[in-house]
Order: C-alpha cells, then sequence, then structure tokens
C-alpha cells in the first residue's frame, strides 16, 4: 500500500438520522423539533463511493495518521505490547521502535506528514514526553512551571511545522484530576504554558491543525467554559463567541472544529475562522445516533454508530463498506475507529472478527 489513504461510507437502507438546524451569526438554541437531513455541503471531500477497504495483519493498536495518510502508528497491540514500544506504518511496512521510556508505558503516540511521532511514556508518579525523528528518539524537557503535584507531561499532538501540544496532570481529589495545557515549538525541546482566560486555570488538549493550532476545553475545577483555540504562539481565544458553557472541543482539521454540547446530546460543527459557519446535530433523539470523534479539513464527521459500523457524515450518514456487523453483545468484539487523516482520505480502524489492521483509502 503506497501514497494516501482514505475513507467514505456507503449510504445503507438504516441511516443515522439527526436534528439538524442551520445558522450564522451564533449557535442555536434548544430543541429542534423535526428530524431532517443536514443541509451541510462539503466541498472537495471524497465521495462515498470512492473509498474502499483494505486490510492487513499489523501488530499495533491504532492511535494515529497523519494527516494526509501516509503515515500510521500505535502501540503494539500484544498484551505486554504498551511497556516494549510503539510501531510506525509507511508504505506498507511496519518499523518496532522500542519503548523510549523505560519502565513505562507508550502513551497514544501520534505522527505528521514527515513521519515524525510524539507520544509520552506513562507511569504511576511521572509522564515522560519524547520525540522520535528519522530513527532517533529526543526527550522533551518538561516544563519549569509544572503546576505542584503534577505527574509529567504528555506529549500527545503534533503539526506539520514541528509544534508539539501537550499537558500536565495533577491530582486534585483521590478520583479528579486537573490538566495544564503546554506547547513546544519546533525543533525545540522546552515547553511553554499556553494562555488560560482568567477564572480558567486549567485545560485539555484534544487536537492540532496541519498549521499548529491548538484544540482545547478550558474549565474551572469541575466546571467546562468552553471550547477554546491556540495559535503556535501559546495565545488562545474561545472557539465561538459566546461562551459555550458546558462545551467541549473534540477535533480539529483545517477551518473545522467538532464540539459536544449539552452532555453530549448535541454536536456543533464549526468553522472556526469566522465562527459564523457551522451545523448543530441534535442526537439527543436520533436512532442509531453516531458518537462522531472525528472531522476532516472539509467539515466531514467521522465515528462508529451504536451498532458498531464505521460511520461518516458529510451532507448524509454513510456506512463504510466491508466490515462485517458487530456483535451486539460487545464482549464478543467490537470495531474500533482508531483515527482519521485531516484530508479525509484515510480512515483507519480495527474490524472485530479477525482483529485486523482496516484501512479505507479514497481511490
Amino acid at each position: 500500500m503506497t501514497g494516501a489513504i482514505a475513507l467514505v461510507v456507503v449510504v445503507t437502507a438504516t441511516v443515522v438520522v439527526v436534528m439538524v438546524n442551520r445558522h450564522s451569526g451564533g449557535p442555536p438554541s434548544g430543541k429542534f423539533a423535526t428530524p431532517i437531513q443536514s443541509t451541510f455541503e462539503p466541498r472537495g471531500a471524497c465521495d462515498p463511493d470512492s473509498y474502499r477497504l483494505d486490510t492487513f495483519d499489523a501488530p499495533m493498536s491504532v492511535t494515529g495518521v497523519s494527516p494526509n495518510g501516509e503515515y500510521i502508528v500505535g502501540v503494539l497491540a500484544s498484551t505486554s505490547g504498551l511497556q516494549n514500544g510503539f510501531v510506525l506504518w509507511h508504505n506498507g511496512k511496519t518499523t518496532t521502535v522500542k519503548n523510549p521510556a523505560p519502565d513505562t508505558e507508550v502513551n497514544a503516540p501520534q505522527v505528521n506528514d514527515s513521519g515524525v511521532v510524539v507520544g509520552s511514556g506513562d507511569s504511576a508518579t511521572r509522564d515522560t514526553p519524547w520525540r522520535y525523528v528519522d530513527g532517533k528518539v529526543e526527550m522533551l524537557k518538561l516544563p519549569d512551571d509544572l503546576p505542584k503535584g503534577s505527574l509529567g507531561t504528555d506529549a500527545v499532538y503534533i503539526a506539520n511545522d514541528g509544534t508539539i501540544a501537550g499537558f500536565s496532570s495533577r491530582y486534585t481529589g483521590e478520583e479528579s484530576m486537573a490538566s495544564t495545557p503546554y506547547l513546544w515549538a519546533p525543533g525545540t525541546t522546552t515547553a511553554k504554558r499556553l494562555q488560560l482566560p482568567k477564572g480558567g486555570p486549567d485545560a485539555d488538549v484534544t487536537g492540532i491543525s496541519t498549521d499548529g493550532t491548538i484544540l482545547g476545553t478550558v474549565y474551572d475545577s469541575d466546571t467546562l467554559t468552553g471550547p477554546w483555540i491556540w495559535s503556535s504562539d501559546g495565545t488562545g481565544r474561545r472557539v465561538l463567541a459566546d461562551k459555550s458553557s458546558g462545551a467541549t472541543g473534540d477535533a480539529i482539521a483545517g477551518d473545522w472544529v467538532l464540539i459536544t454540547t449539552h452532555g453530549g446530546e448535541r454536536y456543533d460543527r464549526v468553522n472556526y475562522r469566522d465562527g459564523h459557519e457551522y451545523e448543530a446535530l441534535d442526537i439527543s433523539d436520533a436512532v442509531n445516533a453516531t458518537p462522531y470523534g472525528f472531522i476532516d479539513n472539509h467539515g466531514v464527521l467521522f465515528g462508529l454508530s451504536t451498532a458498531g459500523d464505521f460511520s461518516v457524515l458529510g451532507t448524509h450518514p454513510h456506512r463504510l463498506p466491508g466490515v462485517p456487523d458487530a456483535p451486539r453483545n460487545p464482549d464478543e468484539g467490537i470495531n474500533e475507529m482508531g483515527a482519521v487523516s485531516q484530508d479525509g482520505k484515510v480512515v483507519v480502524g480495527t474490524e472485530w472478527q479477525h482483529s485486523q489492521l482496516a484501512v479505507w483509502t479514497c481511490r
């Protein structure tokens, strides 16, 4: 397999029904009475009928794919694999890399279009960030201004320019934690804290676009104050003009951000460049509603339906072809969507029946 891979889903007899309301100038409020098809028209996205499935035997559990779909990264799939390292896939070949931080577990590595991998070694007492470039591992320095009680720092996303986003975690109670967001500028090993609003001392990091724009959610103790984006110099702002209290920023690609609101009952598909082009998808009463967790730079959403199908939502919901329905009993097996390239041309997951690497490519 060479070049970029892509995903699309074909329409089936049973489609995901969502309630949609198209607005401009600010997010809608309240419930929507009529279940209708989406009016969103993704420009330049792959045609759903263009996607084809390939499966491969690969010793990995997918955690990321490069924005152009050429690199796939994951942790070793064996029970003890988390201790041993990660796997980098490129042009159909896999490279296994030993754990850069011994005595830790490799945590969710990610990769950019140049094949640079970032990740962390997690332990009970300290998280250690690292970067893998051209076959060599470089350890990233922990921030000098770590909050008291922090358990090190995780490096979780990398942009094409080399900007790395991550966060530190600390316990605030027996079962609660807080996090502080950081970035590492291209080519450096020193972390810089991201700008936070007054009254919002904590934030997590949930994505980064190819140009280094970082997405996350700001919160104060257990109260969400809304999705934020930060430029690669660390300055930030709200995704939406209003406070969007209770909303979380879930994914970013190109000019698009995926937001979850109302306790997971609604998705907002937002163009954060101007804040006006967006669509609210009310799934609270939808049949077979899909928990979408990915977005591409055309604004197309990707996720798994409640039936376990790989699903895509542009203007209409579609089901990805080729993977057998997952059993109703999850103990018998589940499908897993691991990553989606930001150009929308590659979707990667694991199919339940043979635990094979499933790759959909836009051809």
